[in-house]
């Protein structure tokens, strides 16, 4: 599934772990803003995800496109520019 464009203000790295298997993984929150018919000015959105399923050249000022899994969950980004 596929959702529309955010612009990246800000990433958060953090250690954390898996209550499902107790095993420790890198998660990312990344803050973003997007522009909407239906937000006077801009909306903001965050997003998290394992850093595996964040593209390395993610910074703050990339465009990207999530995607989403059939369970919800971020299955991957696309850097737009």
């Amino acid at each position: 599934m596929q959702f529309g464009q955010y612009e990246v203000i800000g990433i958060r790295r953090a250690e954390r772990t898996s209550k499902k298997t107790g095993n420790k993984y890198i998660g990312v929150n990344l803050f973003c803003t997007y522009e909407s018919q239906s937000v006077e000015g801009l909306g903001t959105e965050s997003f998290f995800a394992t850093a595996a399923n964040v593209p390395p050249e993610v910074h703050v000022g990339s465009i990207i496109r999530p995607y989403y899994n059939r369970f919800g969950s971020i299955e991957s980004f696309e850097v737009v520019a």
